[in-house]
């Protein structure tokens, strides 16, 4: 839950010669390489909000958050903060997100600036990354911002990405049936209502919300779904008690 869960991007400007713009943002991404110091988990590289914040001065935009505000979602509690890029010529917002940090995991004992700057944190990383993630990836960098990766996703060098992970694209990522045999049979969550349960007992509604907001749990839930239905599993009947 300690994640950002929306996104609102304008494109910067469209080019009539796509060569061109492909060209200067690999010469952007070469020039944020010398100076970058990304988070490496297995063999894939993270930005941190002050990479991506280099990569916005390059493209001559800034990014800035509201302050954050507390909430409370499922009996967990938290912060959420706003953030918008705008362009440093005219003031134009380009893109924005909305980023959170929740009482949980590394964070369940931490004070509440801490969960506050770091709502701010991941929602400026995110709203940088809805206008500028193709930049850095013709490089090679993840496009998941460092902020949001999970202690738990450290120790799983394989992300997850594609829809369940990031709904930004249109396709689907699912691992190899014979992986998920095994990891489907362990346990999902630590909190909760749904504490404790394997991804194979959770129903179908938990599945799907954790799919629409849940940054670090969202690629396994959808992984489960599709094996659902690839394998004719029997669906868990759906409850109407919230997840968390």
């Amino acid at each position: 839950m300690s994640e950002i869960e929306e996104v609102k991007t304008t494109n910067l400007a469209p080019d009539a010669n796509p060569q061109g713009v492909i060209d200067v943002a690999s010469s952007a991404a070469e020039a944020l390489m010398s100076v970058a110091k990304p988070v490496t988990i297995g063999d894939k590289q993270y930005l941190t909000v002050e990479d991506w914040q280099t990569i916005g001065t390059i493209y001559g935009v800034v990014a800035g958050s509201d302050r954050a505000t507390y909430i409370e979602e499922g009996g967990i509690t938290g912060y959420e903060a706003h953030a918008v890029v705008r362009k440093a010529s005219d003031g134009m917002i380009v893109s924005e997100a909305i980023g959170r940090c929740m009482r949980e995991g590394i964070w369940t004992d931490r004070e509440a600036f801490a969960l506050a700057s770091m709502a701010q944190t991941r929602a400026i990383s995110k709203a940088l990354r809805g206008c500028l993630a193709w930049v850095v990836r013709l490089k090679g960098y993840q496009t998941t911002p460092a902020e949001e990766i999970t202690e738990e996703m450290r120790r799983d060098d394989s992300v997850p990405q594609g829809p369940y992970s990031d709904l930004s694209n249109g396709e689907i990522s699912v691992s190899d049936d014979s992986d998920w045999e095994a990891t489907r049979k362990t346990v999902a969550f630590s909190t909760g209502k749904n504490a404790n349960k394997t991804w194979s007992e959770l129903d179908n509604g938990v599945l799907k919300w954790a799919v629409e907001h849940h940054k670090s749990k969202g690629g396994f839930a959808g992984r489960e779904i599709e094996y659902r239905k690839d394998n004719e599993v029997a669906e868990v009947v759906e409850s109407n008690d919230l997840p968390f």
